[in-house]
């Protein structure tokens, strides 16, 4: 009974497939309108030329407002760092903001704890194996 049951399935979902790529395709442009509009002439009246008319200006758009405090970033870049010494090093010389990395080096932790431009944190549970 299952296998009767696969196979029906089997040859519905055939037949679908089937009949679904011999079906017409459908345009994806938009549609043109080949009708000329009604015209406010009576019915004897020839019709006149169209007007040009004038562009109306439109306002430039306005960005919504934001609540966002802080800074933009407009590009990030990063950089492969293997030893938190050197990663020090360019904190201090202002050549990278941030070193997301852990360490086990205690002179740079005793480094990152003298410079008061530095800030660390600690995360218990992290590995740096």
């Amino acid at each position: 009974m299952s296998k009767k049951v696969f196979y029906l399935i089997s040859l519905l979902l055939v037949t679908s497939l089937l009949l679904a790529s011999c079906g017409q395709p459908t345009s994806t442009e938009p549609l043109v309108e080949t009708q000329a509009p009604p015209t406010a002439e009576g019915p004897g009246e020839q019709p006149t030329a169209a007007q040009p008319t004038e562009a109306q200006p439109t306002e430039p758009p306005v960005a919504p407002a934001t609540t966002r405090h802080g800074g933009w970033a407009d590009t990030l870049v990063y950089t492969s760092i293997n030893e938190a010494s050197d990663a020090i090093a360019q904190l201090k010389a202002g050549a990278i903001d941030i070193y997301s990395f852990g360490s086990e080096d205690s002179d740079a932790f005793t480094s990152t704890q003298s410079d008061s431009n530095l800030a660390y944190s600690v995360a218990i549970g992290n590995s740096v194996d």
